[in-house]
């Protein structure tokens, strides 16, 4: 197999691109889940109560741990 220089004028440019929209998601996400709903609920008690009213029960709601 060869390697053709030309790879890295798409590869890089890309990887870059990636990096930089993977930290504004990241960043955006991070911002908002700072703010209170002005419901004064949770995004698990909102999910626990539209599944409730939607009569499915057995699943279980919370926060999800990521880093």
């Amino acid at each position: 197999m060869f390697f053709d220089p030309i790879y890295l004028v798409f590869m890089v440019p890309g990887l870059l691109l990636t990096l930089w929209a993977q930290s504004q998601v990241k960043g955006t996400y991070h911002r908002y889940s700072q703010i209170n709903s002005r419901m004064g609920m949770t995004g698990a008690q909102v999910a626990q109560t539209i599944l409730s009213k939607m009569g499915v029960q057995g699943v279980r709601v919370g926060k999800c741990h990521r880093g």
